[in-house]
């Protein structure tokens, strides 16, 4: 089995070349095999599909069902096909690159390995393809990076090596996720990673337990039992340490009115929001704000 990176020398100053991005709505299809030297990543958006491989050095083919939030990453010059037979057909978002010789204003995918020990682990493990369950990130990721090959007439900008950077930090982190939990334990582990990533999406409005179960369709009281067992913390703690954060945040870096930021952060009594706050951190927000407008000030000075 090969490597998806060695071949591309990463350890070079190289950026990543795109040469095919795209959706397309697939139904009753059945692709010959084929190969290409480009790396591909397809991911499916909607419905059911397989794809098919034939890796190098094996007489028999690997078939993988493929599901809405799965995708698989596949190394080039491995032949595969795609197969939908559901009614429903199945949509996917594309995206093949190679890597090409240039002068990167960003690390090298090999230099940032350096910082990152789930990046390390995925290019020291990884093979001629893999296949992994998102959770939202490598979706919006993707689709983010379409959309500014879309918008660039020329490939190479820093936008578009950001947006692949973030997206490769992305994949290792679920492939590191896959490599270290045990089967019985990732299910539960998706579901705290989907309310996890919605509360980081949704923090400024209205949420609530019995909303996040339903979103990700489990039993409120499972929920809870499997996200304090996988944080060591409860799910409202999780959602107000996270709009703290985010209120500390607003409060150091902006000039936004102190009576506003608690609806910035989705909490909607502003007497609610100065206790909270309070207890979590042992200042009111007007404190916290000057002490860290002192420290601004006093590390200028020096």
């Amino acid at each position: 089995m090969g490597n998806l990176f060695d071949a591309h020398q990463l350890e070079h100053a190289s950026q990543p070349l795109f040469s095919a991005y795209y959706y397309r709505q697939w139904i009753n299809y059945e692709m010959d095999f084929h190969q290409h030297p480009s790396i591909e990543i397809m991911y499916v958006i909607n419905g059911h599909c397989h794809i098919e491989l034939l890796p190098a050095g094996s007489s028999a083919s690997v078939l993988f069902q493929m599901k809405k939030g799965e995708f698989i990453m596949l190394d080039g010059k491995v032949p595969h096909r795609l197969l939908v037979k559901e009614e429903g057909g199945c949509r996917m978002l594309n995206v093949e690159f190679t890597f090409q010789c240039s002068k990167r204003v960003l690390p090298t995918i090999s230099e940032l390995a350096a910082q990152s020990e789930e990046l390390a682990y995925l290019l020291r493990h990884i093979g001629a393809y893999v296949v992994l369950r998102d959770v939202d990130e490598v979706y919006a990721a993707l689709k983010g990076l379409v959309l500014e090959l879309d918008q660039q007439l020329e490939q190479g900008s820093l936008k578009q090596e950001l947006l692949f950077t973030q997206l490769m930090l992305l994949i290792a982190g679920l492939y590191r996720a896959s490599a270290d939990s045990p089967p019985r334990a990732s299910a539960a582990q998706h579901y705290v990673r989907q309310v996890q990533s919605y509360i980081q999406q949704h923090y400024d409005g209205t949420l609530s337990v019995q909303q996040l179960a339903k979103y990700v369709n489990v039993h409120p009281n499972y929920l809870q039992r499997v996200f304090r067992a996988e944080t060591g913390m409860t799910i409202i703690h999780y959602l107000n340490q996270f709009r703290l954060d985010k209120a500390k945040m607003l409060l150091r870096e902006t000039d936004i009115a102190m009576s506003d930021i608690c609806e910035f952060v989705g909490i909607n009594s502003r007497q609610y929001f100065h206790e909270l706050f309070k207890k979590h951190t042992g200042l009111t927000p007007i404190q916290y704000r000057e002490q860290s407008n002192r420290q601004y000030y006093n590390g200028l000075e020096q």
